[in-house]
């Protein structure tokens, strides 16, 4: 879809159709956020996919896309670190083994990179400051559902999104539009808006009542070992077999998180003293 139309329109389409189907859902459980009251539960929204998509995409432009995945990898372990003093959650020493080696994975399926290409340090810092607002994001998503019902926290998340997609619209250059005159690109700009943004923000803040934010960040580099699958078996992409051991490592360090993914008691914190009030 981003070789037929902008980033920044397509995040906008997406999150308007992810919020065109949640919120009737919303409605119907009578679980629709009351902002004078809630307004609390959109501030992850603002973080991600607001701030965070907007730095990760201009640093995108500047490295490769392969350095660009190791960068990725490194949320898992912002968010392990960010959620021991804003939380009180202190990472348990398995979490940590399986943040290390599942970013040791990532790093053999990206191929380890392109070292031969020129890496702007700009392009960098910016893709590393995407990770920071995404680890924040799940940070603050985790003291929030500590009381807050998942499907209100998504209504409101999206609210607070478009608000920052809006803003991020209003400063930037011109975009072209015309994509939205094509009826099958938008459809599936759409159902992949509401995969990503609806259904599965309503299953994250689900898992979040459950188990710590570190527990939950140690599964991120699934993504990237999925995502790998899809290209093969989708787009027809090759893996080499260094590429293919790296999704060895990353399914194996999942299967030892999972074996540890029983949530902290909660622990009283800056942050979630922040939120109960």
């Amino acid at each position: 879809m981003l070789g037929d139309a902008p980033a920044l329109p397509i995040v906008l389409v997406q999150v308007v159709a992810s919020l065109a189907v949640i919120a009737p859902i919303a409605v119907i459980r009578r679980r629709l956020p009351r902002f004078s009251r809630d307004w609390r539960l959109g501030l992850p929204g603002l973080l991600q996919p607001g701030v965070s998509y907007a730095l990760v995409f201009a640093g995108l432009a500047l490295i490769p896309a392969g350095v660009a995945g190791l960068l990725f990898a490194t949320e898992a372990g912002l968010v392990a670190l960010a959620a021991w003093p804003l939380l009180g959650e202190r990472p348990r020493p398995v979490v940590g083994l399986s943040i290390a080696a599942s970013s040791a994975g990532v790093a053999l399926l990206a191929g380890a990179g392109s070292g031969a290409a020129m890496i702007a340090p700009l392009g960098i810092v910016l893709v590393l400051a995407g990770m920071l607002c995404a680890a924040l994001d799940t940070v603050a998503s985790r003291a929030l559902m500590t009381t807050a019902d998942p499907l209100t926290m998504a209504v409101a998340t999206h609210v607070a999104a478009l608000i920052a997609i809006a803003v991020l619209l209003a400063f930037s250059a011109p975009l072209d539009w015309r994509w939205l005159r094509a009826p099958a690109l938008v459809a599936r700009v759409a159902v992949a808006g509401v995969l990503l943004h609806g259904l599965a923000t309503v299953l994250f803040n689900v898992a979040l009542q459950r188990i710590t934010a570190a527990a939950a960040a140690s599964t991120f580099p699934l993504i990237s070992l999925l995502t790998a699958i899809g290209g093969v078996t989708v787009l027809g992409e090759r893996l080499s077999t260094g590429q293919w051991l790296g999704g060895g490592v990353i399914l194996a360090a999942m299967l030892l998180a999972g074996r540890d993914s029983a949530a902290s008691p909660p622990i009283k914190s800056p942050l979630r003293r922040a939120t109960a009030t």
